[in-house]
């Protein structure tokens, strides 16, 4: 619940998940790295906590959902540079424990379970690929179909 939760605790989170994505973004930046290349590509991971919601953890579903704000506005920012910048979620064991996810059966047909690490790594190395040039400030999920808005 909210009403629970202190400013240390969002403070925490923050810092923890979202202030690590834009300090070393930020870090490279100010050294004008990326002025040296032609073209860059820069991929956040999220989750779908932050599209989907969840009563649990709602500090760390707000702290994701600002990777996606800073992914969108850093599009925006970085377009005229040649740089763009997208996210994407990932199933992770906290993500698991949260929708009370039971093992994954790999036997099963890919839409009929979660999609594994190994199969959404073809998606995101897409993103930072030439192939990809017209894609910028967009949020991947390759999820095996669970339907998010955002």
């Amino acid at each position: 619940m909210v009403s629970q939760l202190t400013k240390l605790d969002l403070t925490f989170s923050l810092m923890l998940i979202f202030f690590q994505y834009f300090s070393s973004l930020n870090s490279i930046m100010k050294k004008n790295f990326f002025d040296q290349f032609a073209h860059w590509a820069v991929y956040f991971i999220g989750s779908a906590g932050a599209f989907i919601g969840a009563s649990l953890l709602i500090i760390i579903w707000a702290a994701i959902g600002a990777i996606v704000s800073f992914t969108r506005l850093l599009a925006l920012q970085s377009k005229p540079k040649g740089i763009r910048v997208n996210a994407g979620p990932v199933a992770t064991p906290l993500t698991e424990k949260t929708f009370g996810e039971e093992k994954e059966d790999e036997n099963k047909p890919p839409l009929e379970r979660n999609v594994s690490t190994e199969e959404i790594t073809l998606s995101f190395l897409f993103l930072v690929t030439d192939a990809a040039a017209q894609i910028t400030g967009q949020v991947l999920h390759p999820n095996g179909g669970l339907i998010v808005n955002g």
